[in-house]
């Protein structure tokens, strides 16, 4: 049983069975290779966060780091070491983050990358090791791809879900 956002209206429940979360993930690994993306390298992740735990929650927000992109991967996969950071907190500090542990990808919002553009114009600081950017949740217009495209110096790719039907599109 999942419960949907409410983004587009009203909270629901759902319910879907194994099957459901397989083909999720096999979706996000051809997601992932059509955006370039290699695993082996580092992917960072700043998103809300859906952890019931104080302690967790408080690490989540000081940014984590696991040494895989998905624990039901890293037994036949090769991965990379994926960080994670709470989205709800001041983006200087998110920025700053990205700057220090440096990700070869970045997994956010529109809107969040939109407002690091503006920042990474003003102080003229890159993320030199950055390789590629995935948006996610939001409605990324092209204006903003080009403004975080153009502050970032890497292509900006944008994927489609939802909670209830899984992966719906991604530019391939």
């Amino acid at each position: 049983t999942k419960t949907t956002s409410g983004t587009s209206g009203v909270p629901i429940e759902i319910r879907q069975t194994n099957v459901v979360h397989v083909w999720w993930l096999a979706l996000f690994l051809r997601d992932l290779e059509w955006c370039g993306f290699d695993m082996r390298k580092s992917m960072a992740s700043i998103r809300t966060s859906t952890l019931n735990n104080e302690q967790a929650r408080q690490q989540y927000k000081a940014g984590l780091k696991v040494d895989f992109w998905h624990p039901l991967f890293r037994n036949f996969l090769e991965m990379g070491p994926c960080y994670a950071m709470d989205l709800i907190q001041d983006p200087r500090r998110q920025l700053e983050w990205l700057r220090k542990i440096q990700p070869t990808y970045l997994l956010t919002y529109p809107s969040t990358l939109d407002f690091f553009s503006t920042l990474i114009a003003d102080d003229g600081i890159r993320i030199p090791s950055l390789e590629g950017i995935q948006t996610f949740a939001e409605t990324l217009s092209a204006d903003q791809q080009a403004r975080i495209e153009t502050a970032f110096q890497v292509p900006v790719h944008n994927l489609y879900s939802c909670s209830e039907a899984g992966y719906l599109a991604s530019a391939c």
